[in-house]
């Protein structure tokens, strides 16, 4: 599989529709706000899609459909997020917490848990966020592992301190 790299085709945004139940087709996939890659397989089909939105100039949040892992090699990840840090500082990437597959695909790209946020999608579904910085990144030159998100230390509230 080939990967291509550019404003996203119709269909791969048709598809992005069909997977998340969201309505994809407003949006234009064009830079500089956009990043896109996608792969197809032997038929012309979408392999999969990797897509980032530079909603803020530092942070890139990340859409990804894998419907052949072939299309993820360690190559093609290592061209995508050299592009993508770039341009930002953080990637963010929101996953419905029912979709299993969804999670082990960004905890295994590198992407630490960051939180939950309800009702973060579309205002109708909850989502668990996902971050990841430019050292966090394991296909970039650099890598010396995750970074470890410490639980914070919240001043203890009034009844807390009753009690």
């Amino acid at each position: 599989m080939k990967p291509e790299f550019g404003d996203l085709p119709k269909d791969a945004q048709t598809l992005l529709t069909r997977t998340f139940d969201l309505d994809f087709s407003m949006s234009d996939f064009k830079a500089p706000r956009w990043f896109s890659a996608w792969a197809r397989d032997e038929d012309g089909s979408i392999a999969g899609i990797f897509a980032i939105e530079f909603k803020y100039w530092f942070d890139g949040y990340v859409t990804i459909v894998v419907l052949d892992q072939r299309c993820m090699t360690k190559r093609i990840l290592r061209a995508i997020f050299t592009a993508a840090f770039a341009q930002a500082r953080r990637l963010t990437a929101e996953v419905e917490p029912h979709n299993r597959r969804a999670l082990k695909q960004v905890q295994r790209m590198g992407f630490q848990f960051e939180g939950m946020r309800r009702m973060g999608l579309e205002g109708s579904r909850d989502v668990l966020c996902y971050g990841m910085l430019r050292g966090d990144c394991k296909y970039l030159p650099g890598y010396t592992g995750p970074t470890v998100i410490a639980e914070p230390v919240l001043p203890a509230t009034t009844y807390e301190r009753a009690h």
